[in-house]
């Protein structure tokens, strides 16, 4: 019951944002910084069906340190993989585009939002979601279980309590 309103709520300020995208972007600030991307629109993103597709998530600059010591080696044992990197913050944005090689596309991650997170799933169709710390996002988790993607925690701790109230 409580999902569904998360999710509900989540439908409202979807519209409500898309609504207000241009405004927030000309005001500019903190909130216009890959407003676009963080609602789930990636037109320059282009996947063929048959790819392998790793989705990692690096939320900050820390997490984007790691992650480019884990692609550097997931890149030399699968050449044929492709890695999209997204992160929650300007810093780890502009941290992860200067440092990776242009192969491997770096976004803003989406808001987690339904419509946001549906539309990212149809865009980069991952066959593994990796998350590079504890930040855990009920539409999101529950998007990629429907999907039918694997899902793995890294470098992330989780008591046994908030284990079992994502499990719900």
């Amino acid at each position: 019951m409580l999902f569904l309103l998360y999710s509900a709520v989540g439908t409202v300020l979807y519209l409500i944002l898309s609504l207000c995208r241009p405004l927030v972007e000309k005001v500019g600030g903190r909130w216009a910084y890959g407003l676009t991307e963080r609602l789930g629109c990636y037109p320059h993103i282009e996947t063929n069906p048959g790819d392998r597709a790793l989705w990692l998530h690096a939320s900050s600059v820390g997490e984007v340190q790691a992650a480019l010591v884990l692609i550097n080696e997931l890149t030399k044992s699968c050449a044929d993989l492709r890695v999209v990197l997204t992160t929650t913050t300007e810093q780890g944005h502009r941290l992860a585009c200067s440092r990776l090689p242009v192969e491997i596309t770096c976004l803003m991650a989406p808001l987690d939002l339904p419509q946001a997170v549906r539309r990212v799933l149809r865009t980069f169709r991952p066959d593994l979601y990796v998350c590079l710390e504890t930040e855990l996002w009920p539409v999101m988790l529950t998007t990629l279980r429907r999907a039918g993607v694997t899902m793995a925690l890294v470098n992330g701790r989780l008591s046994e309590r908030s284990c079992r109230g994502y499990l719900y």
